[in-house]
């Protein structure tokens, strides 16, 4: 399988790279081509370091999302938008859709819940996969939590904590703010509320949301010089309770990105992982804690 990257500043590219030059994607799936858009250029030293060794992508397009989608349809099976700034995605997704390419988004999906439903509507037109996540979605804990829960006579309670930088360069609280609010989401066992009831405080800023019988509090907290809080998810229900920690490792990625392309090689219409309402209504509760 053939994968375009379209974004060279991130880490999450590195990592890509790495995980697909070792086979960790499947002993066929590799990264052909890099695509540096417009809105965020690289400095020429990172971008010769992203193209040179073994298994990095031997072809480089520059533009704005039109182009880019121009220059890779055909030439590869599926987009990985790997920008760091939500506010771009709907204008390079946009494009790829239309050039029929199955796609994979960086978190956060887009900033914009009306980006959201917009890009959910065109790949569905399409018969396209699409999806976006954060690792923590996929976390052996939150999934855990998920099989743990799922089948619990009575509502349960959903307490997920993580640090959210209002600072941010790439697109303020929202860029870490997700990473809480899909291992909120990921648990609770039916469809969101159109009500999201926000709290804010001194570097703090709860979100709070039902989903039928369950409800979940989310809590990011800005960092406080070098600290900041770890990523928690806590359970309750009647008569018992879960904790964990949600601690990264160095190929956090893997999960989603195997899933992705395992799905696609089955011919699947749809990828596994968030798709249709859950993707807008991560945008709408991420947007919501940093209005």
């Amino acid at each position: 399988m053939r994968l375009a990257v379209v974004g060279a500043a991130s880490s999450h590219v590195a990592q890509v790279l790495r995980l697909a030059a070792a086979g960790a994607l499947g002993p066929t799936t590799r990264v052909t081509t890099l695509a540096v858009p417009d809105t965020e250029p690289v400095p020429a030293e990172l971008l010769a370091d992203r193209t040179t060794g073994g298994g990095s992508p031997r072809t480089v397009h520059r533009g704005d999302g039109v182009t880019l989608a121009a220059a890779l349809a055909g030439q590869v099976d599926a987009v990985l938008v790997l920008t760091r700034d939500a506010r771009t995605h709907r204008a390079l997704a946009d494009p790829l859709l239309r050039a029929d390419l199955p796609l994979l988004v960086d978190k956060p999906f887009t900033a914009d819940p009306d980006d959201a439903a917009h890009l959910v509507r065109l790949a569905a037109g399409r018969g396209l996969p699409l999806t976006s996540s954060s690792a923590l979605r996929w976390h052996p804990d939150v999934q855990r939590a998920r099989r743990r829960w799922r089948s619990e006579p009575g509502g349960i309670g959903v307490q997920a904590t993580g640090p959210a930088d209002p600072d941010d360069p790439h697109g303020g609280l929202a860029t870490y703010a997700v990473h809480t609010v899909e291992a909120g989401l990921a648990v609770l066992r039916g469809p969101v509320g159109t009500s999201v009831t926000v709290l804010p405080g001194e570097g703090v800023r709860t979100a709070v949301v039902g989903a039928g019988r369950d409800v979940a509090t989310i809590t990011v907290l800005a960092p406080r010089g070098c600290a900041q809080t770890p990523f928690q998810l806590s359970v309750a229900g009647a008569d018992d309770r879960t904790d964990a920690r949600l601690d990264l490792g160095p190929d956090y990625l893997l999960p989603l990105l195997r899933a992705f392309v395992t799905g696609l090689a089955a011919g699947r219409a749809t990828a596994p992982g968030p798709g249709g309402r859950t993707l807008v209504d991560t945008v709408r509760i991420t947007a919501a804690l940093s209005a």
